[in-house]
C-alpha cells in the first residue's frame, strides 16, 4: 500500500479546497492510503520532508504543491 502525506494548515481556506478535492480523488484510490500532517503544528517535519509551499502532497520521492490543487492536477501526479 502506497502512503501519500497531504501538508496543510487548518487555518488555510485553500487548504481546505484542496483536501477535499484530494478525497474525492482518493476514492477513486483504495489503494493509498493519506497522512496528513498540518505544517502549523510540524514545520519542521514539513521542512525537513522538502515541503516550503502548501498546500502540499507527497506520494513516494515526488511532491506537488500550488495555490490550490486542481482535480486534474491531482489525478496526474498520483496516476503518473
Amino acid at each position: 500500500m502506497k502512503e501519500l502525506t497531504f501538508y496543510h494548515s487548518f487555518l488555510c481556506p485553500r487548504c481546505h479546497r484542496s483536501r477535499k478535492t484530494l478525497m474525492r480523488v482518493l476514492a477513486r484510490h483504495p489503494e493509498i492510503r493519506l497522512r496528513e500532517l498540518d505544517i502549523t503544528l510540524h514545520p519542521f517535519t514539513a521542512i525537513r520532508e522538502g515541503i516550503r509551499l502548501f498546500p502540499a502532497c507527497r506520494l513516494d520521492d515526488r511532491h506537488i504543491s500550488g495555490v490550490v490543487l486542481s482535480e486534474n492536477e491531482l489525478v496526474r501526479f498520483i496516476e503518473s
